[in-house]
Formats: structure tokens, sequence, C-alpha cells
């Protein structure tokens, strides 16, 4: 992990950080980063939503955290989880949900984040 990143931030501003249970945060602070400009090393917008695409589906692949479902909307300050298990039937689901859940994900950055990309 890189030094200034906090696993408690909210750095997918605008759509989940978690999905049935795997906080994917780190890759959103990565592709933060990039769009904001704040590396030495820049990617192009493509590159840097490919990087975050990539790291949310190892992120999710390899985790063995507990599945869960969760409904959080917090404009109405509801935060609450429906379901937590550590069947490993369902977690192995979830890694095999793993890519595409990265494309749905991806695909949805690259329609509606472009006004965030700082030139």
């Amino acid at each position: 992990m890189e030094k200034g990143y906090n696993s408690e931030n909210n750095y997918c501003s605008f759509s989940p950080d978690e999905i049935f249970g795997v906080r994917f945060n780190y890759a959103c602070y990565l592709h933060d980063r990039q769009y904001r400009n704040e590396v030495k090393k820049r990617k192009n917008r493509l590159q840097s939503d490919n990087q975050l695409r990539d790291k949310m589906y190892e992120i999710i692949k390899n985790s063995n955290d507990p599945f869960k479902l969760r409904i959080r909307i917090k404009k109405l300050n509801i935060n609450k989880t429906l379901f937590t298990s550590k069947n490993k039937l369902l977690i192995k689901l979830r890694k095999k949900l793993a890519y595409p859940l990265s494309r749905i994900y991806y695909y949805s950055v690259r329609m509606f984040a472009r006004k965030h990309w700082t030139k």
C-alpha cells in the first residue's frame, strides 16, 4: 500500500467501495490520484481506468473476507448489513463474479467519470 492511503477513507466518491463484503477502496485511491494528477508518472485516462478495473478485480478475486449483503444509502443515512456468511461456497461465488463485477464498474467509470479528469 502507498504512503498516504487510509483504508477507512471513501475514495470511491460516487459509487460503492465494497462489493459482497470486499472493500476495494485501494483501487479507487490509486484511480483518484491519477484523475487528480497527484502522481509523478501519470497515466492517461484509459490507462487509469484500466488500472482501477484490474486492481479491483485482483482485490475481489484474492479476498477471503466473509460474504456480505449490505444496503448503504448515504443521503438517507442507511447502512444495514442484511446477511453475512463465512460459507466457502459464497466466497467462491464472489471470486467467480470478480471479473464481471470489475468490468461493470469499469464501464460505469468510463461513461460517467470523464468530467472529473484533471488535465
